[in-house]
């Protein structure tokens, strides 16, 4: 049964989730919604889908290290792109930051990648929650509550370490906090 609410937990938080509830809810129905939808998050689908239908990843996760520098290198290119179609047709000047702290977490992860595997679940999660922390306070402190759970979920499937687990949440939590207090929310 626990087995099954960490699937749960992975799945509902997972990163692509997270950071679509983080977008819709900092940029509201704006153009900075539909751009995130086009340039990041429906072209990342497709590089996850694709993978794993040719099984060159063993699942949605990444969770193979060798795996995941496709995933890196993908959402690195989605997300600079974003960053700059934001750039120049967003009227909400900190969404392009918004973008480019999302792919410092990814290439942070990138460049760790050698000696952990840091959870992109917390990690995200734990970005969202201090990204929100000024725009809605109660979607933050739920995106807060979760993150020990989403960390326990990915320990208790295996898919990472403790080390990596609370790596990921303090790499998010930094990039939150960071972008937030540069006036990024």
């Amino acid at each position: 049964m626990s087995e099954r609410i960490a699937r749960i937990l992975s799945i509902v938080l997972h990163p692509i989730a997270t950071l679509l509830l983080l977008v819709a809810v900092a940029a509201g129905r704006s153009r900075v919604l539909l751009l995130a939808i086009a340039i990041g998050f429906v072209p990342m689908i497709a590089v996850i889908v694709w993978q794993t239908r040719t099984r060159r990843w063993k699942n949605v996760d990444a969770s193979v290290p060798t795996e995941r520098h496709v995933l890196f290198g993908a959402s690195l290119v989605f997300v600079l792109l974003l960053a700059a179609a934001l750039r120049w047709w967003s009227p909400q000047p900190q969404a392009a930051r918004g973008a480019l702290a999302v792919g410092a977490i990814f290439a942070t992860a990138w460049a760790l990648l050698r000696w952990m595997k840091l959870s992109l679940h917390v990690a995200f999660a734990a970005f969202a929650a201090a990204s929100l922390a000024f725009i809605d306070q109660r979607i933050a402190i739920a995106m807060l509550v979760a993150v020990p759970w989403l960390a326990w979920a990915r320990l208790r499937m295996k898919r990472h370490t403790m080390r990596e687990v609370i790596g990921g949440a303090a790499l998010g939590l930094v990039a939150g906090l960071f972008f937030s207090l540069s006036g990024g929310s």
